[in-house]
């Protein structure tokens, strides 16, 4: 018995062995993907997508590695076998649609005319992008620009790299890149000859601080390439910054300025030379609200995205930088952030993004995905016709308001300020100075305020009179406005007489308020209501008369509601006018109504009583006839041996003579 046991476990030893000693042993290795790679094409979605693919170096693992950039993704799938191409595309294919979405397709986005997003006719880059898919708010919500490079300029004099001045900064040359351009010397300074240092020229979009630093490094500004002992030798143009803030200015909006990188380059005085230099990310601290927020996931049309997602108030686009899977060397699902966005355009209702292999950016669309707004065309006129009657007009309604209502104007520090709604303007007829300028009256510092420059009188310190302070709104349409509030600048400070005022076009105003003995004198805050409507772009306080020399306003604001947050009912349509009368008369009295129906009722008896009558006569001279037609088809029965014509022709005969008699009778 003991050999048969025996005999048994070493039958199942040698079972077990051969498995022991061939089987796959990748588990106990960290696969080794840096081998050599084969490359392959597949069209997936109209888009030529490129994947590599390697192999484990350990000679006895049979790992595969396949790895593909589509869009703003990375596919990377590890395969414990080598894989067809169909295979491949398979594999790939279910991963794209936990990307996108399973509904989802992509078409090209045309860039060589204006289009939908396009800015300007010509253009290539849609709303949000830069060059070539660069964005204008990167992977951590920082908002920035992609400067354009203006040139080179030999004449530099300070010796740190990345300068900002609002003048440009020595003798410029003047072109992005110069393919070939021969010139004596980047200087008219000779101590300098031998600088080539790039320049960057840009505007300010918003009022901030601009900055470059850390969040740019490395800086790759392009190349320079000077021709010396017969061949051509060139200097990178490369910086790296540990600290975030190495160079700053302060710009309002619309400013300009120049950014120059100091850079020494061997033997470009008297040689020639070519350059190219690329956009450059300059950072922006935005002064006030920079409208952009921060959002761990949002829905928008029934989709769902996680990830980096930041919504910029200002312009209407949700940049989404998505949160997708890939598989790593051990097989693991490991998250990763993109770190190139899509855009979401909340007023096109539209994605797009930039894929980096093609160069060419995509819309994404979804089933039931809005559809982008029709641009505008004039309606043809129409052929002349009759006119119809007037339709009778809604009775007009007042727009329901919500409880409070808030000053629209935000606490401005500048005559320029920009917030998330936009840039807000203040200006007027005069300044006393920079200190007394218009924006003083909407700031809640009250060290200053606004009031009008110095009249003519000579030796007189008497303010211009009459005088106005306006405001620009950027959104006046998301605002309803219904009132205003005013005070004096201080004790003896202060306009007696007013007209309040709306424009569209900040050349004509009408008034909304006039205004006598407001009341200002005792230093406090004064409300003013008008009629409720909508917003409109411009509004101004038309000052006419002043009690002291020297009148100020120490605050000025704009009472009013959010648009959203307004209900206008539908209004109620008149009563129609009565059809029944002349003219469309709705007057009728009731004994009238009462008249016409006891006349139509007389009407109706009568015609039911002729209708009677003459039907009773019809049935009686039937009768008469059907019996006389028998009558004489009897008599032909008792004479059969009459001819069979006959009895016809006697019966025809009798109708005959029975219709004239009838006629004869009628005529009397």
């Amino acid at each position: 018995m003991v050999k048969k046991i025996l005999a048994i476990i070493m039958a199942l030893s040698l079972l077990v062995v051969p498995y022991t000693v061939f089987a796959d042993t990748s588990s106990e290795h960290t696969h080794d993907f840096s081998g050599n790679a084969i490359s392959f094409g597949l069209d997936v979605d109209g888009i030529s997508v490129q994947f590599t693919e390697t192999s484990c170096i350990e000679s006895s693992c049979t790992y595969v590695k396949y790895d593909a950039d589509f869009l703003v993704f990375h596919f990377s799938y590890v395969s414990d076998t080598h894989l067809s191409p169909d295979e491949v595309s398979k594999k790939f294919w279910e991963w794209r649609l936990k990307q996108l979405g399973k509904d989802s397709s992509l078409d090209k986005m045309d860039t060589t005319n204006a289009g939908t997003n396009i800015p300007a006719a010509g253009g290539r880059n849609p709303k949000g992008y830069s060059v070539d898919g660069k964005a204008y708010v990167d992977s951590n919500g920082k908002s920035l620009l992609w400067a354009e490079p203006f040139g080179l300029t030999g004449s530099f004099g300070l010796s740190t790299e990345g300068s900002f001045s609002k003048d440009a900064p020595g003798y410029l040359h003047a072109g992005a890149s110069g393919s070939g351009a021969s010139f004596p010397s980047l200087s008219d300074d000779v101590s300098s000859a031998n600088r080539a240092a790039p320049v960057y020229y840009f505007t300010a979009p918003v009022s901030g601080l601009y900055y470059i630093g850390v969040d740019g490094s490395p800086y790759d500004l392009g190349s320079f390439n000077s021709f010396y002992n017969n061949t051509w030798n060139r200097t990178d143009y490369e910086f790296t910054y540990t600290d975030t803030f190495h160079r700053s200015i302060s710009l309002n909006k619309g400013e300009s300025a120049y950014l120059t990188f100091n850079y020494n380059v061997t033997y470009c005085s008297g040689n020639a030379y070519k350059y190219f230099l690329n956009n450059i990310p300059i950072f922006i601290e935005p002064f006030g609200d920079s409208g952009v927020t921060n959002q761990n996931n949002i829905t928008i049309n029934n989709n769902t995205w996680n990830g980096n997602i930041y919504v910029d108030n200002s312009n209407n686009l949700t940049y989404i930088y998505p949160q997708y899977t890939t598989v790593n060397e051990k097989n693991e699902t490991v998250t990763n952030i993109s770190n190139t966005p899509i855009i979401y355009n909340n007023e096109t209702y539209q994605y797009y993004t930039y894929d980096q292999t093609t160069k060419n950016y995509y819309y994404i669309t979804y089933p039931n995905q809005p559809t982008p707004p029709p641009t505008a065309t004039p309606s043809p006129s129409p052929a002349p016709t009759e006119t119809p009657s007037p339709s009778p007009s809604p009775a007009p309604v007042e727009p329901i308001l919500p409880a409070n209502r808030f000053r629209i104007i935000p606490n401005m520090t500048g005559n320029n300020f920009t917030d998330s709604h936009g840039t807000w303007s203040a200006f007027g007829s005069s300044e006393y100075s920079s200190l007394y300028t218009y924006f003083r009256a909407f700031t809640v510092d009250s060290s200053y305020w606004w009031t009008s420059s110095q009249s003519k009188k000579s030796g007189s310190y008497d303010r211009e009179m009459p005088c106005w302070l306006a405001i620009e709104i950027p959104d006046p349409e998301n605002y309803y406005i219904d009132g205003y509030v005013l005070k004096g600048a201080g004790s003896g400070i202060y306009f007696d007489d007013w007209q309040f005022q709306y424009s569209d076009d900040s050349s004509t105003w009408t008034d909304l308020d006039s205004v006598s003995d407001g009341g200002l004198k005792d230093q406090k805050e004064h409300d003013f209501n008008v009629a409720v409507h909508k917003a409109h772009k411009y509004y101004r306080w038309y000052f006419t008369k002043a009690p002291v020399s020297w009148p100020g306003l120490g605050t000025a604001n704009l009472y009013g509601y959010n648009s959203k947050d307004v209900v206008t009912p539908t209004p109620s349509p008149s009563p129609a006018p009565d059809p029944g009368k002349p003219g469309g008369s709705s007057g009728s009295s009731w004994w009238d109504k009462l008249l016409s129906k006891i006349g139509d009722a007389i009407i109706d008896g009568l015609l039911g009583a002729v209708s009677a009558v003459l039907k009773l006569i019809f049935k009686l001279f039937s009768t008469i006839l059907s019996w006389i037609i028998w009558a004489v088809s009897r008599v032909f029965d008792l004479l059969p041996f009459l001819p069979p014509g006959l009895g016809g022709l006697l019966v025809g005969g009798v109708v005959v003579c029975f219709v004239i008699g009838i006629i004869k009778f009628i005529r009397g």
